[in-house]
């Protein structure tokens, strides 16, 4: 098999391969914004004793300040 030939057919197997874990992960981040997880979402409050000093934190208008505190209290 020609130089070519090889590299055409690694790069065909790399592109199949991330293709397929593109799909895996995409999947697996539509499961999670799914409607009916939503209803399991973080309480934003849960930890809010360790940032609500925060500079930052207080600049925020409450509709951030919750999505902040949901994803802290999340992660």
């Amino acid at each position: 098999m020609s130089l070519l030939r090889k590299l055409v057919a690694c790069l065909a197997a790399c592109s199949v391969l991330l293709f397929c874990s593109a799909c895996s992960v995409l999947s697996s981040l539509s499961a999670l914004l799914t409607p009916e997880n939503s209803e399991t979402a973080a309480d934003p409050n849960t930890y809010k004793a360790e940032f609500q000093t925060n500079w930052l934190y207080n600049e925020l208008d409450t509709k951030l300040q919750n999505c902040y505190g949901s994803l802290y209290t999340a992660i």
